[in-house]
């Protein structure tokens, strides 16, 4: 009998997401509507299948932005009238097309964002700064006072998330509770894998590809 598969060295470190992350957002906006539909099946599967709560709940919060984005689009830029008797007011058809663009796009970068979200935890996400941020210690930096500050803004911006604006004493009491509980977080870097190796070729071979 074949014993259990290991599959720690298939398993993407989080500096490795990041990374991935940011040569996707860098890119988008240079992708055609081929690229963008390879990328649509990406994030589809791994965005929203995968991490289909934290996806809506991106869209949800950015909804006011994407209808923004199609406003102004579709009524700054010159072209054909989507409904002609409202004349000048009326958004163009090349506007919302090109605002459709954007929004794609954006709406690309959400689903990536909430598979990184969902495959890693806070901690992870943490490590995985430390780790790219660890070259800065070179120059005087010191990545770890960093990572303390993000790491409480995370945490705080999740406790506030709870309440609404109007609730500031209830906002106030629940600091300070949490200021209490917090617990230390370990900033091992860890140990990239194969996997890793393959992953960020893929990325640099991609970003010199579509920056060429």
């Amino acid at each position: 009998m074949r014993g259990p598969v290991n599959t720690d060295g298939m398993r993407l470190h989080a500096a490795t997401k990041i990374v991935l992350w940011i040569v996707v957002a860098a890119l988008v906006g240079r992708f055609r509507v081929a690229e963008l539909l390879g990328l649509s099946v990406a994030v589809a599967w791994g965005g929203v299948l995968r991490a289909r709560p934290a996806f809506i709940r991106l869209i949800r919060r950015t909804r006011i932005l994407f209808l923004s984005i199609l406003l102004i689009d579709g009524l700054t830029l010159p072209g054909v009238a989507l409904y002609s008797p409202l004349g000048r007011w009326s958004p163009t058809v090349q506007g919302l097309e090109v605002g459709a663009m954007q929004v794609w796009r954006l709406a690309l970068l959400l689903g990536a964002l909430a598979w990184m979200l969902a495959t890693a935890g806070k901690e992870d996400l943490l490590r995985g700064l430390y780790v790219l941020l660890r070259p800065l210690e070179w120059v005087g930096v010191h990545p770890r006072r960093l990572m303390v500050r993000i790491w409480l803004t995370w945490v705080y911006a999740e406790e506030l998330a709870r309440f609404r604006v109007k609730d500031w004493r209830l906002m106030s009491q629940a600091l300070q509770r949490l200021r209490g509980s917090l617990q230390a977080v370990a900033l091992e870097p860890g140990r990239m894998g194969g996997m890793d190796a393959v992953a960020l070729t893929a990325a640099l071979c991609l970003g010199g590809w579509f920056l060429r």
